[in-house]
This record gives C-alpha cells, structure tokens and sequence, in this order.
C-alpha cells in the first residue's frame, strides 16, 4: 500500500515541507502502523544511512517488499544497488533505537536577497520594496531562470526603477478617479470644466496603461487637438488634468515617476483697461441694472461671480465694509474692504439698498442679492454687454477688464503692492508684470534721475 503523503493524513504521520533554503522535514511516530519494511523496503536507522541531500518520496512503484529502485529486502546483498538496511527490531551497529526525524538542512540566504518558493510548478519571488514584502510570480518552472528574475528586480529596487505590479495595472481612469476624489475634496469650484477636459483626454487615452502614456502620445494628442483648432490654452488645460492624475499617483506610491509633458506656450494675456471717460460712456449704454456693476468692478476690482453673488448680509452699513468669506472667493481667502473710505462705493451700495427694498415692497418676497435684475439673480448678461461696449466705441471689452483697470488705478495713486493684493484679492504680483503695471510717479522719478546726468546736452 502506497503511504500517504498528504499533510496531516493518515495516523501519527506529518509531513512538513519547505522550500528553497528551508529545511524539508518527514516525521514518523512510533505506532503509526507505517513499518518501513513493509512500506519503503528500508529503515533509516543511522545517519549514516541517511541519504546526504534530503529525502525523497518513495516513487509509486515502491510497494511492500521492495525497495525504492525495485530490489528485493531480504538479508541477501544486491549485486552492487545497495546493502540490507536493518529493520525497527534488529540490533544495529549502535544498539536498538527508536525512529528518528530526517532532516536535511542548507544555509540561509543572506538578509536583503530575497527568496524564492513554489507554487505547484511556478516558482515565486519574494523580495522588500520599502521594508514591504512582495511576493510576485517569475512566470516560469526553472529556478535557474527565476533566481535570474529574482536578481534583476533586485538591482530595479537598488537603483529606484523598480515599478511594482500595482503600477503595472493602474490605467487611465483610475488617474481620472484620483482627480475626481482630489476636486471633491478640495471642493474646487472648477469641477464642470474637469469633467470635459477628462472626456476629450478618454477619447484617446481610455483603457490605456498609465506607464504606456509617454512622452510621445502626449505630444501626438497635442497636435491632434491643435489640428481641431482648439485654443492652445484648452490643451494646456486638458495636459494639466492629466498631469495632476500623475502627480497624484506619485503620491499614493502607486507609479514611480511621472512622465515628462510636452511644454505649451500660451500668449492670451488681456491688455484691456477702461480709462474714466470709457467707463462714463459705457454706464451710458448698459441696461440700468447692469450699471452699478460696472462701477463696483472698476471701484473694488472684484471679480465678476464674487460681485454678482454678494448678499446684503455681508454689508455692514455700519461698520462701513463689506466682507467676503473664505467660501465665496477664487481663492478660498476672506477679504474684507472698507466701504466708508471710498464715498463712490458706500453711494453705490445705498442706491442699490434703495432699489432692492422697492422691489421687495412691490413683489413681497426678499431680496438677498445686492446686484440684481428686478429681485432676480443676473445670469445671461453677454449679450446685452456686447451691445453696449459696440455703442460706445469700445468694442471686445470685457467686464474683467475693470478689475484691471482698478490695480492700475491703485498703482497711480500709490498704493503699496500688498495693500492693494488684500484689498482685489491677489495673492501675487504676477498681475503687475503680466500687463505691464508700473507707477508713472515711478517712471518720472527714474528718468529724472537719469536727465541728472547730463549724459547728452541740448543742442
């Protein structure tokens, strides 16, 4: 009867097997009713008679009676195959000894080399990535050929280019799920614009490999979208989303390294300003309810969305200013602005605070808004602007353009940089050297300067 080898079966037997350099074990209680006579054809009493590199499972011809190559058992030699092998109740050189274990050990390999170990026929490696196990399959049944993969993503993790099998599988859209969770949770305003940008990038890049996104599509995809004759600054918006998705995967660790981007240059900067007797034009032109707009833009040099959605409760008559929380700005910082100091400003409000308790007197309804068209909210707007910058001769502007034209207007009456960021809301000087603005009292003193010399005299 062919024994049971299976782990944990049959009485009193266990079978512990390691791997590579572990140490492979057979252990046989006494009073298992597995005699080796009767089973292997031998008894391993001496270690002597241990074989010297483990041993092995008996092949299945190996039935009782016989050894493991065929022979008889009996106390007769063989012609040469191997010598009788004592059994369990003979006298042995040694004198009568109880069934030993067999173990066959080998060395350790050294910390840091990894290791490999098999599963069924494949062999396994198992090697640290930032103090992490990983265990990865080396696709093949030759240990010669894994030992040498083993090696290789060794030297990938000594040298930093080690990817990893979790880089391997990340793809497109989960950079675009990644961008997705960063937008929530920054809760940016700008998430409509991201979802279109990540639609025209799944067009060529869906199900795409995220290692497979090189350098070379990036700039095909490029081209293509320019030969669509998009504006240059919606591919570079659309290779920012992207890129953020990179960046973010560096983060988690789930890609070693981003991709390089093809570079884009967009020269769409405004010049456009309003000098006073434009703007005087301009109130002249626009619909009533559009006017004190404008004049708060070029007053404050807010935004278009921060005036429009300003409410009565963040106006404090009293305490003369008016306030903008953290929530209601581009970027996310509160701004306070002193409404008293600047009697152009306060006579505007007033006159917009006028109007707004007529309307609610005529339709019964609050009026939270303080810019407002009859209590309703000032949308679509474009078209009634267009017609009236064609009206007064200044045709293409833009109702940003006035909050332009109030940095400027603080730059001449020579207000410091910093005072004048808290009060529009720029958190930088890049809007100075985008559009040029200088002190002309600056100017004047500097080429004053320069007439001081005398370096070319008056013909």
């Amino acid at each position: 009867m062919r024994p049971n080898w299976r782990p944990g079966s049959g009485p009193g037997a266990r079978w512990r097997k390691g791997t590579g350099h572990r140490t492979a074990t057979v252990v046989l209680f006494e009073g298992s009713g597995i005699s080796p006579t009767d089973e292997w054809g031998a008894h391993i009493d001496d270690a002597e008679e241990r074989p010297r590199r483990g041993i092995t499972r008996p092949p299945w011809w190996a039935g009782p009676g016989r050894h493991a190559h065929g022979g008889p058992t009996g106390g007769e030699r063989h012609e040469g195959k191997c010598r009788r092998r004592q059994g369990p109740n003979q006298e042995s050189p040694r004198g009568p000894e109880r069934w030993r274990p067999m173990t066959t050990t080998t060395t350790r390999r050294p910390r840091g080399t990894g290791s490999l170990f098999r599963r069924g026929a494949i062999w396994w490696m198992k090697y640290s990535v930032n103090d992490r196990a990983v265990r990865e399959s080396a696709g093949t049944t030759s240990r010669r050929v894994a030992e040498k993969r083993l090696q290789q993503r060794l030297g990938e993790v000594g040298t930093g280019a080690h990817i990893g099998q979790a880089a391997e599988r990340l793809r497109f859209e989960d950079l675009v799920e990644m961008v997705t969770a960063d937008y929530a949770l920054k809760q940016n305003r700008s998430t409509a614009r991201m979802e279109r940008a990540t639609r025209a990038l799944a067009g060529r890049f869906a199900g795409v490999k995220a290692l497979a996104i090189t350098y070379d599509r990036l700039a095909a995809y490029a081209a293509e979208r320019l030969a669509d004759e998009l504006a240059l600054a919606t591919i570079q918006y659309e290779l920012a989303i992207l890129r953020r998705g990179f960046t973010l995967a560096v983060r988690a660790r789930r890609l070693p390294a981003r991709p390089a981007f093809p570079t884009i240059t967009v020269q769409n900067a405004r010049q456009g300003f309003f000098e006073p007797a434009q703007v005087e034009a301009l109130l002249v032109e626009l619909p009533e309810y559009l006017r004190p707009v404008l004049q708060a833009a070029v007053l404050t040099g807010w935004r278009k969305q921060e005036l429009l959605t300003l409410t009565w409760d963040r106006v404090d008559f009293e305490a003369g200013t008016i306030r903008l929380e953290a929530e209601h700005t581009k970027n996310h910082a509160a701004r306070v602005f002193p409404v008293d100091a600047l009697p152009a400003l306060e006579a505007v409000l007033r006159s917009q605070r006028n109007l707004t308790d007529m309307v609610e007197a005529a339709t019964g309804k609050p009026v939270a808004l303080v810019f407002h068209h009859f209590g309703l909210p000032i949308r679509d707007h474009y078209h009634a602007w267009r017609a009236a910058c064609e009206r007064a001769k200044v045709p293409g502007r833009l109702l940003h353009d006035a909050r332009r034209t109030a940095v400027r207007n603080l730059e001449r009456a020579g207000v410091s940089r910093s005072v004048a960021m808290k009060l529009t809301g720029h958190k930088t000087e890049n809007v100075y050297r985008r559009y040029a603005i200088v002190s002309e009292q600056d100017l004047r003193e500097g080429v004053a300067k320069l007439a001081s010399l005398g370096t070319v005299r008056a013909q």
